[in-house]
């Protein structure tokens, strides 16, 4: 490569001009380093359009008793019991978590902030 005697001295790429290179406070690395490029503008995104609000809202509603009617008709009318039986299950679930869960579990936290109370006094 046929180069120019004073290449590395010459600004080429860095958008400096040459007299920065001749700086005493710049190290020669930051000299030859080439100059951050600009980050191009973010482009804007075009806007969603939230199109069908009511067709969804009526298609859920014509959608959501289709399972219900679909087991009424293959209980054969014993749809009603099972869901008392279904309601019966999900209070107790829910009592339990109620009283062993959430209760308890504050009990157990105001004895344990007790003790560790106690033995900060200490």
């Amino acid at each position: 490569m046929d180069l120019q005697p004073d290449y590395d001295r010459l600004p080429h790429d860095s958008g400096e001009s040459g007299e920065d290179l001749d700086d005493p406070d710049r190290s020669p690395v930051e000299a030859r380093r080439p100059a951050m490029p600009v980050r191009p503008t973010r482009p804007e995104m075009p806007q969603r359009r939230r199109g069908g609000f009511p067709w969804t809202v009526l298609l859920a509603a014509v959608v959501a008793p289709l399972p219900f009617i679909l087991l009424a008709l293959l209980s054969q009318g014993m749809l009603l019991p099972l869901m008392f039986v279904g309601g019966a299950v999900f209070a107790m679930i829910a009592l339990h978590y109620l009283i062993w869960g959430w209760w308890l579990s504050d009990v157990i936290h105001r004895d344990v902030a007790a003790e560790d109370e106690a033995e900060d006094a200490e």
